[in-house]
């Protein structure tokens, strides 16, 4: 790895805490922490931790994680944009190791299938959904929330989770990090792993190697 330029931590680095601490004064100097008390028992933080089945070391990781940018009465923790990055490279990687290390061993034309079944925004917010982890965004922006309603309805009629979760909570422990969302998503992957979908694109140039040709 050092060949290559790249250096791999190989002991635990601090990072820095997700609560911010503009708020607190030399005659309050815990305000900021009163204000992460009051919005997790606001916007019913508990119950999600029992619906994903972990209990957050950090809170406020979790108050970020669902805090849109439009939420500007939030003044301990950034908005959810920079954990939401963190998280999908983790949920990619998790998945991605997790269908490569099947014991039905995918050709490489459906592991890159099972993948992009899997990994994408529309099973994420299903998911989000099934959940009701929307139940709990912080936002104040009426268009979103529209959005998001039309949504709702959407799956409820169908029977159908980017959710904004990352390994910093965990300490970086990738195994709790894969427990919290394969329990989530295990019907999902199991579902797709049974049944894997085949690309449209893929199967016609599978039918016509070297003469499949694609015009806009």
């Amino acid at each position: 790895m050092k060949w290559i330029g790249l250096k791999v931590l190989t002991e635990d680095v601090a990072t820095k805490s997700p609560l911010l601490r503009f708020i607190d004064t030399s005659e309050n100097p815990n305000q900021s922490l009163h204000c992460l008390s009051r919005m997790w028992v606001q916007f019913q933080f508990a119950q999600l931790e029992k619906i994903i089945g972990y209990r957050f070391n950090n809170k406020a990781y979790l108050i970020q994680a669902f805090t849109h940018a439009s939420y500007y009465k939030n003044r301990i923790t950034e908005c959810y944009q920079r954990l939401e990055f963190l998280g999908d490279a983790v949920l990619d990687y998790m998945i991605t190791r997790y269908l490569f290390e099947d014991s039905r061993k995918f050709s490489p034309g459906v592991l890159t299938d099972l993948r992009s079944a899997l990994v994408n925004n529309t099973i994420f917010a299903s998911l989000a959904v099934k959940y009701d982890f929307h139940k709990h965004f912080i936002a104040i922006c009426p268009g979103l929330h529209g959005m998001i309603e039309k949504f709702v309805r959407l799956c409820r009629e169908r029977n159908f989770f980017d959710a904004n979760f990352n390994a910093e909570d965990s300490g970086r422990n990738l195994d709790i990090v894969w427990h919290v969302f394969y329990n989530l998503m295990k019907q999902t992957i199991e579902e797709c792993c049974s049944n894997p979908p085949r690309s449209p694109i893929r199967e016609l140039m599978e039918l016509e190697p070297g003469k499949t040709r694609f015009r806009f």
